[in-house]
């Protein structure tokens, strides 16, 4: 590539990047409601959607409004829970499947306005769970395994203990 076209392209990305983006107060975007499920797929996501438990730091929120808007998120310096205890209006939780090596892979995603951890953080944060099943129907399946983000890492469980199964 010579550096003409080198330059056209980079000039292209920063323009795209820096498009205007509607930004709306962490705590002020309205979350989506979640649709009725009709496939099998959705039917599945949620039958194990999972619940998360908090115990440090920033609680869930919705990162973007139906009509595009998205969430500012907060500076990270602070209290690591500092103007992030819940959103008042409800919290979102995104998710999307597909088959991977034979494993029917359910992925969800939860959006945090900052991460902090000790001397360090950033705005905007997302954790992630995904689920494995064995069947992408959701009257006919069974977890697998579960991986999940854990806050600077990785976790998983194959199978995950019963004792945070909760209902079938």
């Amino acid at each position: 590539m010579n550096l003409r076209a080198f330059l056209i392209a980079a000039v292209a990305s920063l323009a795209v990047a820096n498009a205007k983006v509607s930004r709306v107060n962490h705590d002020e975007v309205q979350p989506f409601t979640q649709p009725l499920p009709i496939t099998d797929s959705q039917k599945s996501a949620v039958k194990y959607k999972p619940q998360l438990h908090i115990s440090y730091g920033c609680h869930p929120y919705p990162a973007v409004e139906p009509n595009g808007s998205a969430s500012g998120g907060l500076e990270w310096s602070g209290p690591a829970d500092g103007d992030c205890t819940g959103s008042p209006l409800g919290s979102q939780v995104y998710s999307r499947s597909d088959w991977y090596k034979n494993k029917w892979a359910i992925m969800y995603a939860w959006y945090f306005p900052k991460g902090r951890y000790g001397l360090t953080g950033h705005r905007h944060y997302w954790e992630y769970v995904v689920v494995w099943a064995d069947s992408s129907t959701s009257t006919n399946s069974s977890i697998q395994g579960v991986s999940m983000s854990a806050g600077v890492g990785h976790a998983k469980a194959t199978p995950p203990m019963l004792k945070y199964i909760h209902g079938s």
